[in-house]
Parts: C-alpha cells; sequence; structure tokens
C-alpha cells in the first residue's frame, strides 16, 4: 500500500488564460548528474510527452473556480486561480532524475514545482532540483484524465503514465514489453519499459468483489469515503466517478481504497460510482451521498407579475429568465457576507415551483452548516429583501420562511432501514432497530440487517427454527416437538417422544431411540437391515425368512449369525409351539434378557434330554427366533450324518424333551435336509401332540362318529317323506303341525 507522501488531489480549475511558453507549452525540466547521450534524449523526450500530455488535459479540465476538488490520501496537490495569476503547486514531494554508471535513480526533494499564469504569459519555472524519476521499490505514478490529475506512489515499479499510455522504469525486466536499455561498463543495467496497459500475472486469478461503500465523514461541502473489497490484488487501481444528477464532476484513479471530494454544494444529492478491472471482470459498487444543511422553506406571492403557461417549463427561457432576475433581486438587498457565501456556493437559492395566482415562488434557501449564519438570521434578511424590492411587488400577507421538514420523502438520504429525525432546518437519520450501522460516523445512512439467527440474539427455543427477516427473526418449532406458547411461536418447545408416541417409522425388530425432534432406528443386534440408507425401518425378519426359504442351511440370508457345518451334518427345521407360555415384544430382541432366558432355557432342556433318550450326543439344536401365538420357537436340529437315529424316533425325542417344558406345546417337522438317509419313508411333514395316544380317546372318536351318522340319516327319512305326502297333496307349505317341528332333539 502506498504511503501518503505520494497521494495528491485531482481538481477542476477554470480560466486558463492561453497556451503555455515553450516548445511544447512547458519549459524542460533541469536533469542533472552523469549520464550517457541515450539516457538524456530518452528521458527528456518521455518527460517532455507526459508532462505536455498532462498539461493539454489539464486546459480540458478548468472549470468554474468553486468546482469540487477531489483529494487522495494526506497530500494535495492543488491549482488556484485568480484575476492575475493561475499557480499549480506541488506539496513537499518533487522529482529528480540522475544517472550513474550503475543505476538511474530518482530521488525527492522539498523543493517545489510552480506553473504561473499571468494576462500577458504562462511560465512554468523549476527550482534548483526538480521533477524526479527513480528506479527504487517504490513507484510514483502521474495519471491525466480529462478532468482529473492523479498522483500516486506503489511499492515495485515508477511509473509515469497518461490515460492512453504507461510509460514505467523499473530495475527489472519485464515480459513481452518494448524496452530501452542502456549498459554501461558495469554489471547493472537500468531499463525502460512502455506498455500499453499494465497487468498482473497471476497462477489463478481471483477478481475483487466489492464489499460495501463506507461513509467517512459528510459535510456541506465535503464527502470522505472509504470501500471494502473481497480478494484484492496488489496494484489495483479503482476508477471513481462522481456524479451531481447526470452530470459528471469528475473522475479520477486510484490505488487507495478511499476519496475525498471537497468543494461540493450543501444540500446535493451526489452519486460516487467506484469501478476496478481485474481477470478481465469490471465490478463497480454505486452509492449516493446527500451533503448536509440548514435549508428554510420559503414562498411568497408576486402582484405585478403575470404567470405565463412556460412557467410549468423548468427548460423555457421565460422561467429561466424569471428566476435569474428573481434571485438577482433578492440577492441585491442581503449583506456583503451572504452575498459573499452565494458566490463561494455556501448559500444558495433553489426555486422549486411557479405557480399562478398572480404568481406564487416556492423557494429553498439552503445554508452550509459550517457558517456561522442563524436560522433567524437568514430569515430576518430575506424577508427584509423581500420586503424591500422596487422590481416585485411582494405581497408580505402571503410571505413565510420558515425551518424546512427535511425528513418529508426525497428530502434526505437516510437509510431505507432507519429513521429520520428532524432537527429544525437540517436532520439526523438512526437504524432501526435489528439493523447494524456500518457508518456510525455519518448515522443512518448505510444500514445492514443483523441476522440475529447467527448471532444467537434472539428468543427461539433450542428446538425451534430461526428463520431471519429484515430487522427481526422468527421462530417455528421443529418437526417431532410441541408448542406450548403459540402465542409466541417457537420460543418454547418441547419434545414429542416418537418412540412411546408409537409415530415412528421404526420396523417391530429394530430399537427406536428418541431425539430432540425427532428419533433414530436401529436393527436388532443379529437381524439383518434390508434398507441400510434409512436405517432400522426395514429390518429383516428372520422366522419369516427361515421359514420360506428352500435352503434350510442358507441362514445367511435370514440372520447375521450362520450354523458352521449345517451342510455336513443332516439338519430338520422345526416349530415348537410353547402353548402355556406368555408372548412380549421383548423376545423378538436376541439382545433383551427374555430371549436370553427363554433361549437358554429351550436350549439347556431339550438338547441334553434328546441326547439321552436318542443316546446320540451329536444331537443339537440352533434357535433362530421366536413368534407371537403363544410362544412359537423356530429351531434347527442337527444329528450327525452318520447318525442310525430315525426321523420318527428323533421326533419322538425332541416332543418327550419338550414336554417338560410345556404339556399342552405342539411340535412340526417343516423341512429336512438328508430325510431320506434317516427314513426313506418319512414325509417332509410330522405332527405329533404331546398328550399320550390312548384307548378311550379313540372309543370317543368312534362313538362321535357313529351319532352324526344316525343324525344324518334320520333327517334324510323325514324330509323325502316329507316330499312325498305333499307331493300328493299339491301342498308344499310347511305349517306347524309338520313333522319334522315335533321332532326332539334330545332323542338325538
Amino acid at each position: 500500500m502506498p504511503d501518503d507522501r505520494h497521494q495528491t488531489e485531482a481538481i477542476r480549475v477554470t480560466n486558463l488564460p492561453r497556451p503555455l511558453n515553450g516548445a511544447n507549452g512547458i519549459d524542460k525540466p533541469t536533469i542533472s548528474g552523469p549520464r550517457s547521450p541515450v539516457q538524456n534524449r530518452a528521458v527528456t523526450d518521455l518527460l517532455n510527452k507526459s508532462l505536455n500530455r498532462a498539461l493539454q488535459l489539464l486546459t480540458s479540465a478548468f472549470r468554474a473556480s468553486n468546482g469540487p476538488l477531489a483529494q487522495i490520501g494526506g497530500e494535495t496537490t492543488t491549482l488556484t486561480s485568480t484575476p492575475e495569476t493561475t499557480t499549480l503547486t506541488s506539496t513537499p514531494e518533487t522529482t529528480t532524475l540522475t544517472s550513474t554508471p550503475e543505476t538511474t535513480t530518482l530521488t525527492s526533494t522539498p523543493e517545489s514545482t510552480t506553473l504561473t499564469s499571468t494576462p500577458e504569459t504562462t511560465t512554468l519555472s523549476t527550482t534548483t532540483e526538480t521533477t524526479t524519476l527513480t528506479s527504487t521499490p517504490e513507484t510514483t505514478t502521474l495519471t491525466s484524465t480529462p478532468e482529473t490529475t492523479t498522483l500516486t506512489s506503489t511499492p515495485e515499479t515508477t511509473t509515469l503514465s497518461t490515460t492512453t499510455e504507461t510509460t514505467t522504469l523499473t530495475s527489472t525486466p519485464a515480459p513481452e514489453t518494448t524496452t530501452l536499455t542502456t549498459m554501461p561498463p558495469t554489471t547493472a543495467s537500468s531499463t525502460i519499459t512502455t506498455t500499453k496497459t499494465t497487468a498482473t500475472s497471476l497462477a489463478a486469478c481471483v477478481p475483487i468483489r466489492f464489499v460495501r461503500i463506507n461513509l467517512i465523514r459528510v459535510r456541506s461541502e465535503e464527502i470522505s469515503i472509504s470501500w471494502n473489497v473481497n480478494g484484492e490484488l496488489s496494484l489495483s487501481r479503482y476508477e471513481v466517478t462522481l456524479f451531481r444528477a447526470n452530470v459528471k464532476e469528475m473522475t479520477f484513479t486510484t490505488v487507495a481504497k478511499k476519496a475525498v471530494f471537497r468543494h461540493l454544494l450543501p444540500d446535493v444529492e451526489y452519486r460516487v460510482v467506484v469501478s476496478v478491472k481485474t481477470c478481465k471482470q469490471e465490478q463497480t459498487i454505486v452509492r449516493k451521498i446527500r451533503t448536509i444543511a440548514k435549508v428554510l422553506k420559503a414562498r411568497t406571492r408576486i402582484r405585478n407579475k403575470t404567470f405565463l403557461p412556460d412557467f410549468r417549463d423548468k427548460d423555457s427561457l421565460p422561467y429561466k429568465t424569471f428566476v435569474e432576475n428573481f434571485i438577482k433581486d433578492l440577492l441585491s438587498r442581503l449583506a456583503q457576507r451572504l452575498i459573499n457565501l452565494f458566490n463561494n456556493g455556501r448559500l444558495r437559492i433553489v426555486i422549486n415551483s411557479i405557480t399562478p395566482g398572480s404568481v406564487r415562488v416556492d423557494f429553498d434557501i439552503v445554508l452550509s452548516t459550517a457558517e456561522n449564519v442563524t436560522l433567524s438570521e437568514a430569515k430576518e434578511a430575506f424577508a427584509d429583501s423581500l420586503n424591500k424590492s422596487e422590481e416585485f411587488d411582494i405581497d408580505l400577507e402571503n410571505t413565510t420562511i420558515t425551518d424546512k421538514d427535511s425528513c418529508q420523502p426525497g428530502q434526505n438520504d437516510c437509510s431505507v432501514n432507519a429513521t429520520c429525525i428532524r432537527l429544525n432546518a437540517t436532520y439526523t437519520c438512526k437504524c432501526n432497530d435489528g439493523f447494524n450501522d456500518t457508518s456510525p460516523s455519518v448515522p443512518g445512512r448505510i444500514c445492514e440487517d443483523i441476522d440475529e439467527c447467527q448471532t444467537r440474539n434472539n428468543t427461539c427455543s433450542d428446538l425451534a427454527v430461526c428463520m431471519n427477516t429484515p430487522g427481526s427473526f422468527s421462530c417455528r418449532c421443529l418437526e417431532g416437538t410441541t408448542d406450548v406458547n403459540p402465542g409466541k411461536p417457537g420460543t418454547q418447545c418441547t419434545d414429542i417422544d416418537e418412540c412411546q408416541t408409537g409415530n415412528n417409522t421404526c420396523s417391530d425388530l429394530s430399537v427406536c431411540t428418541n431425539t430432540l425432534g425427532a428419533f433414530s432406528c436401529r436393527c436388532f443386534q443379529g437381524i439383518i437391515d434390508a434398507k441400510p440408507e434409512k436405517p432400522g425401518t426395514q429390518c429383516r425378519d428372520p422366522v419369516t425368512c427361515f421359514s420360506n426359504t428352500g435352503n434350510i442351511c442358507g441362514l445367511s440370508d435370514c440372520m447375521i449369525s450362520t450354523v458352521s457345518s449345517c451342510n455336513s451334518k443332516t439338519a430338520f427345521r422345526m416349530e415348537a409351539t410353547l402353548r402355556s407360555t406368555q408372548f412380549s415384544s421383548d423376545l423378538k430382541n436376541p439382545a433383551s434378557e427374555a430371549y436370553r432366558n427363554l433361549s437358554d432355557n429351550f436350549r439347556n432342556t431339550v438338547v441334553p434330554t434328546t441326547q439321552t433318550n436318542l443316546n446320540d450326543n451329536s444331537f443339537n439344536i440352533s434357535i433362530v427366533g421366536f413368534q407371537n401365538g403363544s410362544v412359537v420357537v423356530h429351531f434347527l436340529a442337527f444329528l450327525n450324518s452318520t447318525s442310525n437315529v430315525s426321523s420318527s424316533s428323533l421326533l419322538k425325542a425332541v416332543v418327550a424333551a419338550i414336554k417338560t417344558l410345556d404339556r399342552n406345546s405342539s411340535v412340526f417337522v417343516t423341512g429336512t435336509t438328508q430325510l431320506a438317509t434317516i427314513h426313506p419313508q418319512t414325509a417332509p411333514t410330522m405332527q405329533s401332540n404331546l398328550v399320550t395316544e390312548n384307548s378311550g380317546w379313540r372309543v370317543a372318536v368312534i362313538v362321535l362318529g357313529v351319532i352324526i351318522g344316525v343324525t344324518l340319516l334320520t333327517t334324510l327319512v323325514v324330509i323325502v317323506a316329507m316330499i312325498h305326502t305333499k307331493k300328493k297333496s299339491r301342498k308344499y307349505s310347511i305349517d306347524t303341525s309338520d313333522i319334522v317341528k315335533q321332532i326332539s332333539y334330545s332323542n338325538l
């Protein structure tokens, strides 16, 4: 970043009487120190060309003596005009070119350079040591635009440039440039590089992005600003333009991210445009700024003038002529002090409208806040001037001068997110609650919304969603929570336990875990999750899978744990219904205590008892799971493939073992792997009741069958007889005397 010593102001001037003396309009600067003829000629031509171009541009930039002035940094270059002379003065930084056998050096002395113009002649005079060009780690840049002269300093290079061309003197070579090099009889060298544009080469170019323009100071005649950017590159040059309405007041370039505009008019809305071009992209930011003032609102009626239709058109000649005469007449009777303020632009008379009746004039009296003129003094002065007018017959009864309410729409530059506060004939602004004032030295002009949700400066519950709104925020309870204070939404939210209410999507074979505002699911231990992207919502039931699979030993598709060496043994798929046992949901979870207890009890009872009954220690079982109804145990029974135990013996032995657990239970064999090797004639499915088969049961069944048969035969005989009887009588209706209704069911 350059220091303030090399920064100066761009100004607007007027009244350059005639071209300057000298072959190119200026006197040539003195170049001192030993140097070669090539250096002399090159540097002299370069300075002549650049300074001549700068002065030509200054000539076209001369304007009214009270025009705007721009400053960048701390040092100032001022061009002033008087009836006798026009003087260009440069404060304590000047430039001298010196040359040694090793290098060409630009040095600075506290001398000044003065451009003086008289009605007879205009000369450029330089002191003992003047314009200096240096190839040191700092850069001095003179930039001329049609309305601006800017002197800046940046590190790395020394550059003298105009709007169409950049001339650079550096101590290192640059790629792709036109180079004039003088090589003295030493190892050192100096390089003069001329390029059309100055480019920065980066591996990955990130363009500058503007964040905001900050207001440092706003007065009646001055605006001071800065700006923030993201991704700034070194040596980035910003173009700053000041507009009044749609008229461009000035344009200049700077590497500093700040600018000061002086000699402005009070109570005028200016527009500042800052642009920069990086990475072949141009970024622009615009800010409207209104200078402050004390404003009086005046209205008067002129009786000796006739209203013309052209007075409605502010661009018409009659309107302009009337306004000029009215203001001239009004000023003619003011004190000289007020007239001087008017001439310097610190007092303005602004005609707002001319309306019929005879002629009514509405106008504002605008005073700079920097001037020690009280409002009462100004009111009395203008009222007295109107009263003493000889050209205009003023109707004093219809003449008023009051403090203007600048808080009316369009009369101030307060932010839309701020409140305008009237202060007699002026105003101030204050950002509304919920907005941050980014330029507190000029309050209420730039108000940015505060995101209370990010700063956590809100009253939302931890179980609510915070939504930022302009200047405020709103809250909404999360799904899965209850808003217990709907009058203040989202401020008091309580969690709903979806696992308790059942309002969840977890599988019956999963663990439901309540979380704040939600829930989570996880399949039971040993249960396969068929949809892992939505954990615990589709857990595969090992019992259903086991019952329907064709491969009895293919349990890996049904459960995480598998039975080893199943294919090398004789396996039986079996079901045992324990009617005396109550089913609970815990029996679905292999990790639950109820599941482990029933599994251990079933295994520790059935396995040793069956081994004893079969006299075969190879018998073992593997429990797959439990189902409701009362409790259905699904398990695999195993025997060595070399075992001589028959299937019927196995079934009887298992039935006898399970009987010790539940006398009302039943057992089914629903499949086997090597059934033929055990009993070739045994059907795949066998059933046995644990109740002992005996002859009494068989007799009861036979007697019941005989009774049912006799009853059916008797009923058939009665029906046939009735049909035969009715056929003869040709009547088929049945009444209460029919024999069928006389049959006693007790006789059956």
